[in-house]
């Protein structure tokens, strides 16, 4: 068990490295569609930094969120991050239209930014899934939710089978889940279903704060 009184004491990289060492999931587990197995070593070596973006999604995968990475975050970062959590917001509230525009401004104003980095797609691509879902364009919905997923990894089940899974990922899953059955496509539905429910119980930990 860590002991939390130590943690002043620690990098961001000795924390990962011992909430992942601790939870029994491997570099490659961990990394898989985040980043390569090599620039998680390099960050738990305290070699390289990490982004906000990836520092969320990592420690989601861990079971904690985080709360106190603004001193480690740069201005632009705090402000991706607060754009993101308003679209999430809206998504949960199924404010399409503000929903919309949030996502629209986000792409307009980051640009490449967005497009060359795989996780900001996928997250756009969640949003964008998600708001189709709730326009009620399913085959839309479909599409944008399976390629968010295939951000992680080409093969669905690949990502989910011995996976280290964050909130997200299993939010997509689960949506894409209930997409297939909407379609019709109960095979593929209950298939998903199967392993989410298998990965979940597998894990079965609280998110905590850090």
């Amino acid at each position: 068990m860590i002991d939390w009184n130590e943690q002043q004491q620690w990098t961001v990289g000795d924390i990962v490295r011992r909430m992942r060492e601790e939870a029994k999931i491997g570099l490659e587990q961990l990394s898989r569609g985040l980043c390569s197995v090599a620039t998680l070593s390099r960050i738990e070596a305290g070699e390289r930094e990490m982004d906000l973006l990836l520092a969320w999604r990592i420690f989601q995968r861990l079971g904690y969120k985080i709360d106190k990475y603004e001193p480690y975050a740069t201005e632009e970062e705090l402000q991706q991050w607060e754009q993101r959590s308003q679209m999430e917001e809206l998504a949960f509230r199924e404010d399409t239209e503000r929903l919309a525009c949030a996502i629209q401004t986000y792409r307009q104003q980051w640009g490449e930014k967005v497009e060359k980095n795989p996780l900001q797609r996928q997250f756009l691509a969640y949003m964008q899934g998600f708001l189709c879902m709730q326009e009620g364009d399913f085959q839309e919905a479909k599409e944008l939710l399976e390629a968010a997923a295939e951000e992680i990894a080409p093969s669905r089940e690949q990502m989910v089978e011995n996976a280290a899974l964050g909130e997200m990922e299993l939010e997509i899953l689960n949506a894409l889940s209930d997409i297939y059955e909407h379609m019709g496509e109960v095979e593929k539905s209950e298939k998903l279903r199967e392993m989410l429910l298998e990965n979940i119980g597998r894990e079965k930990k609280e998110l905590k704060s850090i």
